[in-house]
């Protein structure tokens, strides 16, 4: 888990990726008709950990593990939540609320700290045949509605990862951390901070393979277009 230090040291940084990315679809089609876009299947090796862009909804990646962004409070759901839920994973997406609760009983009524990650197996809900849902575990983070959206998809993702690791899981699908109404990251600087996570889990674990797809999902075609350009952006801008 990421220390006070690491999420002190990247509140300090991560101003400088996250400003000026909220576009209009006049914007959006304008980036595409210049030839940006469509996606390009973008992919980066940091040591043994893979990154690959997958636009869309994570419901359509077949992967060992979703990364499940959640309030941190027990009760309402995010939108991934939701859509992930209606794909077929209900109870493993209802089992945040108990562990929440569980958690504050053990801990004097504390919440859990910003990018807690908790991994959830899909029992009896994962089928290979199940065109609707293919992870065979959910990976709930406290990411939403922190006020700090960048430390939480830093911290989400480097946490989620290792949860991963630890239950020896080999591929993970994440939606863009800390985009959603709630607390407003745009893309780039979504994908800028789930970036920095997935880095220091590849130095942190150089001999463990792992796959990471980032799925950046907007509701209308123009976001969507955006949405992808800026994440491949952001992974071919890395060194």
């Amino acid at each position: 888990m990421l220390t006070s230090m690491q999420i002190s040291a990247h509140r300090a940084s991560s101003m400088n990726h996250s400003t000026g990315l909220r576009t209009s679809a006049a914007q959006a089609n304008q980036v595409h008709f210049s030839g940006l876009l469509p996606s390009r299947g973008v992919s980066r090796q940091f040591g043994s950990t893979t990154v690959k862009i997958k636009p869309g909804s994570i419901t359509n990646i077949k992967c060992d593990a979703y990364v499940i962004p959640q309030f941190r409070r027990a009760g309402k759901f995010p939108h991934t939540s939701v859509a992930v839920s209606q794909a077929g994973a209900k109870a493993a997406i209802e089992a945040y609320n108990p562990w929440f609760e569980a958690y504050q009983a053990s801990h004097g009524g504390e919440v859990p700290p910003i990018g807690t990650a908790h991994l959830v197996p899909c029992e009896g809900q994962y089928k290979p045949s199940n065109r609707h849902f293919k992870a065979k575990s959910l990976i709930h983070v406290a990411s939403v509605a922190t006020r700090e959206p960048s430390v939480a998809a830093e911290a989400s993702m480097y946490n989620a990862l290792k949860e991963a690791k630890n239950a020896g899981l080999h591929t993970v699908a994440a939606p863009a951390l800390s985009t959603g109404d709630v607390d407003g990251l745009p893309p780039f600087g979504s994908a800028i901070a789930m970036l920095k996570g997935i880095r220091r889990f590849a130095e942190d674990e150089p001999g463990y393979p792992m796959t990471v797809f980032l799925a950046p999902y907007a509701k209308n075609k123009s976001e969507q277009l955006l949405a992808n350009y800026y994440f491949e952006s952001a992974l071919e801008g890395q060194r």
